[in-house]
């Protein structure tokens, strides 16, 4: 009785490490599913062709920093046509297309990041360029604060020429052409900010 007793046991043993054997299978099978799942759902927003790009970049930058190591991103750029040069040619010889667009998107994941600082500086510096000639060119307040700045420091001026004889009125006069400018300052702030909320 003892002996089947122990061979229902160790049944039961096996048994139950069977299920944990396939529990840990199905588990295993799961994620293996969603790493597929991800992987597929990565390639179709970031292009297969990037890793290659990635690749061919790395061992070209290394290459080129060598010899010039002052210009990293010159070296990116050239790095990143030459791929693209070398992908063109080789797709068009499998498949007889251009895929110009297709390189430019993979090109983007890399030379816009590379570009993201002066992409930004050129954004705002032409857009400062515009407010402004918009203000020089149609705002009166902009024209009328500007001769209020120009008259303090025509009155500085003055005053500094008798500094010695009356600093107080140096000191007065600083502090009106001071007033002046930061009145000046916040006004384009506010005509800048405001027009900025008009064109969102």
């Amino acid at each position: 009785m003892e002996s089947i007793k122990e061979i229902l046991e160790k049944i039961q043993a096996l048994w139950n490490t069977n299920l944990e054997i396939f529990q840990m299978l199905k588990t295993w099978k799961t994620k293996y599913e969603e790493i597929i799942n991800f992987i597929d759902k990565f390639f179709t927003i970031v292009p297969y062709e990037i890793i290659f790009l990635f690749f061919f970049v790395a061992l070209f930058m290394v290459l080129l920093n060598n010899i010039s190591p002052t210009t990293p991103r010159i070296n990116l750029t050239v790095g990143v046509v030459i791929f693209s040069v070398m992908y063109l040619y080789i797709i068009n010889i499998f498949t007889n297309q251009w895929k110009i667009l297709r390189i430019l998107y993979v090109d983007s994941f890399i030379l816009v990041p590379a570009y993201l600082v002066e992409i930004s500086r050129l954004i705002k510096k032409t857009w400062y360029k515009i407010k402004f000639k918009e203000l020089s060119a149609n705002s009166s307040y902009f024209q009328a604060s500007l001769a209020e700045v120009h008259k303090a420091y025509a009155d500085l001026l003055i005053s500094e020429i008798n500094f010695s004889k009356n600093p107080e009125n140096f000191i007065t006069s600083l502090s009106n052409l001071e007033t002046k400018i930061q009145t000046l300052k916040v006004g384009i702030q506010q005509i800048i900010s405001k027009s900025s909320k008009e064109s969102t």
